[in-house]
């Protein structure tokens, strides 16, 4: 009668798991950076005026910049319908 041998892939995936993890937040972060810099560069993201009106080209607000000019933070207020 033969034995069933365990699997240990189910070890192996629980070990890599953490750098998987490590790896995949900071690919976040980039892409956050980057989704954030290219609705600047678009022109998708703009200030709110005075009034706090957006122009019409514009589907996000910029809520928060960083000392450098860049964008930190938006809020998604309309959708584009091309």
């Amino acid at each position: 009668m033969k034995t069933k041998k365990r699997h240990s892939r189910n070890i192996a995936k629980n070990r890599t798991s953490r750098s998987r993890q490590q790896k995949s937040a900071t690919s976040q972060v980039a892409a956050e950076k980057r989704f954030l810099n290219d609705l600047a560069i678009r022109g998708d993201a703009a200030e709110p005026t005075a009034e706090g009106k957006l122009p019409l080209d514009a589907t996000y607000a910029i809520l928060e910049k960083n000392p450098d000019g860049t964008v930190k933070k938006v809020k998604a207020v309309r959708k584009k319908l091309f």
